[in-house]
């Protein structure tokens, strides 16, 4: 994907104020860095579940075409390009765990279990700016404990993909040493499953 499909992405999806959308992953890391570094194959975003029916809504408004729904997160297109959305379960005003059911697990690839984020992961305050595009960002803590543990979410992935090894390069010059030592804490945890998670 050239920067420019990237950052159409983004600005459509800027344009959207309730419910609070973040940009995250490696296009969300490329926006904190304040610098394009590596090509990427999608742009994803989250947001808590308990907007996941109006957060679907704006998607299909701003002209994304629906592709598949596996509890956590569905797939979208813009044109041939795919497009992510996140759902996490809020654990508080600013923070929540992303709820792996055995249904998405994308045939047990991805780990099943609460994979939990970072206290301020989703600070509506905090943007990021790149080439003349604003949009909401999640932490570049949480973004640095995701790379950091990503064997303990994607098990397969091993050694770390090339990919996640360039954001953690990235995210290694922006996280202070006080926020590495609070999300070494988070680093690699799964917890399990509370009932009703996937019913």
């Amino acid at each position: 994907m050239k920067p420019s499909e990237a950052f159409a992405i983004v600005r459509r999806v800027a344009t959207v104020r309730e419910p609070p959308i973040w940009l995250i992953c490696g296009v969300g890391v490329a926006f904190m860095a304040g610098r394009w570094t590596r090509d990427h194959h999608d742009v994803d975003f989250m947001t808590f579940a308990e907007h996941r029916a109006t957060a679907i809504e704006r998607f299909e408004r701003l002209g994304f075409s629906f592709e598949s729904d596996h509890g956590w997160v569905t797939h979208w297109r813009s044109d041939v390009h795919l497009v992510e959305l996140v759902f996490v379960d809020r654990t508080g005003p600013d923070s929540g765990d992303v709820v792996v059911c055995p249904h998405g697990s994308f045939g047990g690839t991805i780990t099943v279990g609460r994979h939990p984020g970072l206290a301020g992961d989703m600070d509506v305050g905090r943007f990021a700016s790149l080439d003349g595009v604003r949009i909401r960002v999640s932490s570049a803590a949480g973004e640095w404990a995701l790379r950091r543990g990503y064997a303990s979410f994607k098990p397969e992935a091993a050694p770390l993909p090339a990919k996640v090894a360039n954001d953690l390069v990235l995210l290694e010059a922006i996280v202070t040493p006080r926020e590495r030592a609070l999300a070494e804490k988070a680093t690699g945890l799964v917890l399990p499953l509370r009932p009703g998670d996937c019913s």
